[in-house]
């Protein structure tokens, strides 16, 4: 839903800006409709000027009418002619926006069977009431039989059901005056916390030693040593996420040994789609992290790892975040592809999914990845073309575009509107202010040789080693290119 913005006249906030209005713009179509009866219910809500409130905010969405509503025209709409009270419209809009909060909830609630059935038990040994004992014992344990999610919150609402279950035996037992020995169910409550504190521990310690890789963090992880013993017992080799976090924590601390990343490669075959998607993304991740810290300490065997991980990611659906790609993962995926040359591949996967972008973020992505593809397919007159679309709204952008743009000119020896262009990429760099020094210095350091390259077009095979023999031990970003040039010439 598109949210207007257009200067309030009346000096009254506009509805686009109010927070419920962010809220129910979050919404789909389907959504709304379920909202608004939520919202009529008489079990939920009995102000029938929220109700006004909400069916206002419902009509101007679905219209999508260059007119945005004030406070003030809202009052009017809502309550005639009474004279505007702010203070009550503002406990209107905050009473709806609470109903709203209650929605989300409720909506998320309604998708989880298992949360369901362990209240109802709690409810049932609330009101004691005895008759449905068995029937919801056998509802909740059916719910968990058939649950496919097998994550760390799986055994959190197992042990919920188990510990529900205990409380009810418990209840019986006392009622019956009598032991009921062969129905406790103590060890099945204590094996599934034993399983979710191990999982979520691991979890979070992986996460911890993920990030302590980018940036010193200030804390620890305490009792490393118990929790690697724990979880290494035999009984947990078959629960995905123990297994899987364990070996996800080996590929952290112990990199050099790579049965770690094999091993993990095959859990997630094995186990992958037992986890939520946000989830699995993550796990993914870790994988995929492993591959390309592999790739860039020179181990080129694991491009094809890194590019088979992305494209099993893309199967099950976990590379997308709420149903969209991000524009980096669209580029490192096709980056990725791009090196080993896959460029049917890349240009199937640039047009099937450049939809799922952001819109603001579409026409960059799609320009910028089709300019590399046909810049590697030696295209240079389309990669011109390309660039000429992309915006410089990120400084990414405006790095490479002018990379490619000087390096397609040189391919298509246009070398006098080259010259020029070096210039004013070297000045572009010098004069930008968001580049720190360390990041400015490999591309100057590419101009100057790049400036050189052109002076260097007849000199002599000797003159010309030497100057590879430079460039090699240079900074300069992106040097391979300057090499396969100054190869030519030799």
């Amino acid at each position: 839903m598109n949210k207007l913005k257009l200067k309030n006249q009346r000096g009254h906030a506009l509805l686009a800006d109010l927070k419920v209005f962010e809220f129910m713009s979050s919404l789909s179509t389907i959504e709304l409709n379920r909202f608004k009866k939520f919202v009529e219910s008489p079990y939920f809500n009995v102000n029938n000027s929220v109700i006004k409130l909400n069916e206002l905010i419902i009509k101007q969405l679905k219209s999508n009418s260059n007119h945005n509503y004030s406070k003030l025209e809202i009052w009017e709409r809502i309550y005639f002619d009474k004279k505007y009270n702010e203070k009550l419209i503002t406990n209107l809009c905050a009473e709806l926006l609470i109903l709203g909060e209650s929605f989300l909830a409720i909506e998320q609630y309604l998708k989880s069977p298992l949360s369901q059935a362990n209240d109802l038990l709690m409810s049932i040994h609330q009101k004691q009431i005895e008759g449905l004992f068995n029937s919801t014992q056998s509802k909740a344990r059916s719910f968990l039989a058939k649950y496919q999610n097998k994550s760390s919150l799986f055994y959190l609402h197992k042990f919920n059901v188990e510990r529900n279950i205990y409380t009810l035996l418990r209840f019986e037992e006392s009622r019956a005056q009598k032991t009921i020995i062969e129905k406790v169910n103590i060890d099945e409550v204590l094996d599934n916390l034993e399983i979710f504190y191990i999982s979520e521990k691991l979890k979070y310690t992986c996460a911890y030693l993920s990030w302590n890789k980018m940036t010193k963090l200030n804390f620890s992880v305490e009792n490393i040593d118990d929790l690697l013993i724990r979880a290494q017992q035999n009984k947990y080799n078959n629960i995905p996420p123990i297994a899987i976090y364990l070996r996800v924590f080996r590929t952290l601390t112990d990199e050099p040994n790579e049965e770690n990343y094999l091993e993990l490669k095959s859990l997630l075959q094995k186990h992958i789609h037992h986890f939520p998607l946000d989830e699995g993304k993550e796990i993914f991740d870790y994988a995929l992290n492993y591959t390309l810290r592999q790739v860039n300490n020179g181990n080129d065997k694991y491009l094809n790892e890194s590019f088979e991980l992305y494209k099993h990611s893309i199967e099950l659906g976990t590379i997308y975040v709420n149903g969209e790609l991000t524009p980096w993962t669209l580029k490192n995926i096709a980056s990725m592809a791009i090196r080993l040359k896959e460029f049917e591949w890349v240009e199937n996967f640039i047009k099937s999914n450049s939809q799922l972008v952001k819109e603001k973020f579409r026409k960059n992505v799609i320009n910028f990845n089709l300019a590399n593809l046909h810049w590697h397919k030696k295209e240079f007159n389309k990669v011109l073309k390309l660039v000429q679309n992309i915006e410089f709204d990120e400084l990414f952008y405006a790095l490479w575009v002018r990379l490619f743009t000087s390096t397609s000119y040189y391919e298509l020896k246009e070398f006098d509107t080259l010259s020029f262009y070096l210039e004013s990429f070297r000045t572009y760099i010098m004069r930008n202010k968001t580049l720190a020094k360390n990041r400015k210095d490999p591309y100057l350091l590419f101009i100057r040789y790049f400036k050189s390259l052109l002076d260097l077009q007849n000199a002599t095979t000797e003159k010309l080693k030497k100057f590879k023999q430079d460039v090699a031990n240079s900074g300069a970003i992106p040097k391979e290119w300057l090499l396969e040039k100054i190869d030519e010439l030799i």
